[in-house]
């Protein structure tokens, strides 16, 4: 369910052709997702990235998974820069 309406937020400021950084403003505030994880795939660009900072910026410590590596790496290192772990994928 708060995935959901996260998505709906990311997804939303997208479509309306926004900064995805709008998208997350309203969970920065109160860090709902404190103390969870999340599973983001495709996470190194595009909605996945997006979703995978949003979570963060909730509260959330999130595993990602994506094809490219390298741009993983940078996604990775956007997402410790939140304060938040990056866990790998399958817990830990």
């Amino acid at each position: 369910m708060w995935m959901n309406r996260t998505l709906g937020k990311v997804m939303m400021l997208a479509s309306a052709r926004r900064g995805w950084h709008q998208a997350s403003e309203a969970a920065n505030e109160t860090k709902r997702l404190e103390g969870k994880a999340a599973l983001v795939t495709d996470a190194s660009s595009g909605l996945g990235r997006a979703m995978a900072i949003a979570l963060a910026r909730a509260g959330a410590d999130v595993a990602l998974v994506a094809r490219s590596q390298e741009e993983l790496e940078s996604a990775k290192e956007e997402v410790s820069g939140l304060g938040r772990r990056v866990r790998p994928p399958g817990g830990a």
